[in-house]
C-alpha cells in the first residue's frame, strides 16, 4: 500500500509538535506506520535556515525572497531524501510545517506596500515541484493566544514570532484554499483543549485517507 502524506501547519504556537506527536501515537496503535519529519528540515540547507531563524548567524540575514528560495531548496532535498522514501515504504509520513509556511510566512514579511497576493503565487509556483500532501491540517489560532502560549513555552523568540508579524501570517494562511485549490486543506480550531483538537484531527484523518479499520 502506498503510503500517506500529512502535514501539519499553522503560526508558531498553535500546537504542531504536541498534535503530530498524539496523531502519531494514534496511527501507530492502529497499526500504521509512522515517520514523523519537520521543516527546516535536518539535511544541510534546512540546518542552514534554522542557524538564520534562531539567530545564530547575523551576517546576511536572508530578506523574504532569498528566504524563500532556501526553504524551496530544503523542500526539494527533503522530499527526495527522507518524504519520499518513506512513502515508497508504505509509511504515514507527518510533516511540521510544508510549502504553507514558505506561502503564508515569506509573504507576510515583504515590505509594506508590497502586492502580497502576487508573492504568494510566486512562492507557490517556486514549490510547484515538491510533492503535494495528501492533507493538509491547518491549525488556526489567534495570534495573541499563540504569543501567550509561547511565552509560557519560553525559550528565546525566533525570527519570525513577532506579534505584528504573526497576524499577517495568519492572514495569509487563510488565503491557501484560493491558492491550493486541489489541496486538501483542512482547517482546525487550534483555540480548544488539546484532547478535542486531536479527536477531530484524528476523525479528520482517518476518514480522508481512508486509514479508518
Amino acid at each position: 500500500m502506498a503510503g500517506r502524506f500529512i502535514v501539519v501547519d499553522g503560526v508558531d504556537g498553535a500546537g504542531k509538535s504536541t498534535q503530530i506527536e498524539r496523531l502519531s501515537a494514534a496511527l501507530t496503535a492502529r497499526g500504521e506506520r509512522v515517520h514523523v519529519t519537520c521543516e527546516p528540515s535536518g539535511w544541510p540547507i534546512g540546518q542552514l535556515i534554522r542557524r538564520y531563524l534562531r539567530g545564530d548567524l547575523k551576517d546576511g540575514v536572508p530578506g523574504w525572497s532569498s528566504m524563500a528560495l532556501l526553504f524551496a531548496a530544503d523542500r526539494m532535498q527533503h522530499v527526495e531524501h527522507e518524504i519520499e522514501p518513506h512513502l515508497a515504504a508504505g509509511e504515514v509520513v507527518l510533516c511540521d510545517r510544508y510549502d504553507a509556511s514558505s506561502i503564508a510566512y515569506q509573504s507576510a514579511i515583504a515590505p509594506d506596500g508590497a502586492d502580497r497576493d502576487a508573492l504568494m503565487r510566486w512562492i507557490a509556483t517556486v514549490n510547484e515541484p515538491a510533492r503535494r500532501p495528501d492533507l493538509v491540517l491547518l491549525l488556526d489560532l489567534d495570534p495573541n493566544v499563540a504569543a501567550a502560549r509561547r511565552s509560557q513555552r519560553g525559550g528565546e523568540a525566533e525570527l519570525y514570532e513577532k506579534l505584528d508579524l504573526q497576524r499577517r501570517i495568519r492572514a495569509q494562511y487563510e488565503k491557501l484554499g484560493a491558492l491550493r485549490p486541489n489541496d486538501r486543506i483542512v482547517r482546525i480550531d487550534a483555540s480548544r483543549s488539546i484532547d478535542l483538537i486531536h479527536e477531530e484531527i484524528l476523525a479528520v484523518t482517518t476518514e480522508a485517507l481512508g486509514l479508518n479499520r
